[in-house]
């Protein structure tokens, strides 16, 4: 309740110049102060929208690359299991 006093006193003893002035920064600062907020809205839609998340056609190229990789090493894995299946055991006498 004591800083509304003050305050209210500081006005009273201001003259309407004073008040303009000081009206017309409270203005600006609230405009300022709107553009900042308008900022920030747009930098978290463009950061955290699903259009930041979209893949680049170059990069899909990459992960069939390893894939045909791995692919051919597993189909020589096979083969190797085959051949060691396809022996027989001796059998004793």
């Amino acid at each position: 309740m004591e800083n509304r006093d003050k305050i209210k006193q500081k006005i009273e003893s201001m003259s309407k110049d004073q008040l303009v002035d000081l009206y017309v920064e409270n203005q600006n600062n609230e405009e300022q102060l709107n553009w900042y907020r308008e900022q920030l809205q747009l930098l978290s839609k463009s950061r955290f929208s699903s259009t930041s998340e979209k893949v680049i056609s170059g990069q899909l190229n990459l992960l069939n690359e390893i894939e045909d990789i791995n692919d051919t090493t597993q189909e020589t894995d096979v083969v190797d299991d085959v051949v060691t299946k396809d022996k027989s055991k001796k059998k004793k006498q």
